[in-house]
């Protein structure tokens, strides 16, 4: 298992005056251990780590995304309107349509934009792990960005014993009291 942790502040607020603190975890399991998890039926083991954020894909690349929707929307917009001002007769129907679909589609957006659509989790799943691979952890200074580091590194460490131990089942012994 190879685990990649980086410390990550951006810019919160209206203004960006206020810093948010992330730190950044990405799990990378063997392709024998992704064996083990699936054959010994281990997806369901959790990882104790608070106010987890899962990351897929990279919150930035979420925000570009809908703010390239949020464009194309203003765009479908922008053309119904033109559409109903310059066409006429039956096919006028459309520009409106296109202007609130436009509209609609750009509400949804920014809607999506501010409210990410993930929730905090209060443990990682090993099924989330092996899906995902990423996961964020929103911690309230660097100082806390640092103790928090640690205690990902000793829960995923604990997982990783966890795992050896499930390797070979005990064997069968006897013993007289």
């Amino acid at each position: 298992m190879r685990v990649t942790i980086e410390h990550r502040d951006e810019a919160a607020g209206v203004i960006g005056t206020k810093r948010n603190y992330f730190l950044d975890c990405c799990v990378d399991f063997s392709e024998a251990e992704q064996a083990l998890i699936r054959e010994r039926g281990l997806q369901k083991h959790h990882v104790t780590v608070d106010d987890v954020l899962p990351i897929t894909p990279n919150v930035q690349d979420v925000k570009r995304s809908y703010t390239l929707k949020m464009a194309i929307a203003a765009g479908v917009s922008l053309v119904g309107i033109l559409w109903a001002g310059i066409v006429k007769g039956s096919l006028q129907v459309w520009g409106p349509l296109m202007f609130v679909s436009g509209a609609g589609y750009a509400v949804y957006s920014l809607y999506r934009y501010l409210v990410p659509p993930y929730a905090p989790m209060d443990a990682l799943r090993l099924d989330f792990l092996l899906k995902h691979r990423r996961f964020s952890i929103r911690v309230g200074s660097p100082t806390q960005s640092k103790e928090m580091e640690q205690e990902v590194y000793n829960s995923l460490q604990s997982v990783k014993e966890f795992m050896e131990g499930s390797v070979e089942l005990g064997s069968a012994r006897t013993v007289e009291f």
